[in-house]
């Protein structure tokens, strides 16, 4: 099934059906997905290691401003 039949299979629902349907859709969009936060902590981790070590250093924002379009 493609997504143009769930949609108009979904407008021919009730009202309380379709109610159903946002709210189960919205959740799944809401809960956060174990695997991807795992893998944010254990990047932070490293990001803070290696800035901790001084083997990485801070750029202000200043500078990043100035150079905002350098890729453009």
């Amino acid at each position: 099934m493609n997504t143009k039949n769930i949609l108009d299979n979904a407008l021919n629902l009730s009202a309380s059906e379709k109610i159903v349907i946002i709210e189960m859709l919205s959740k799944s969009l809401s809960e956060p997905n174990k695997d991807i936060e795992e893998l944010w902590k254990d990047e932070a981790e490293r990001r803070y290691n290696l800035f901790s070590s001084d083997k990485i250093k801070s750029i202000p924002y200043s500078e990043i401003l100035k150079n905002e379009n350098r890729f453009s």
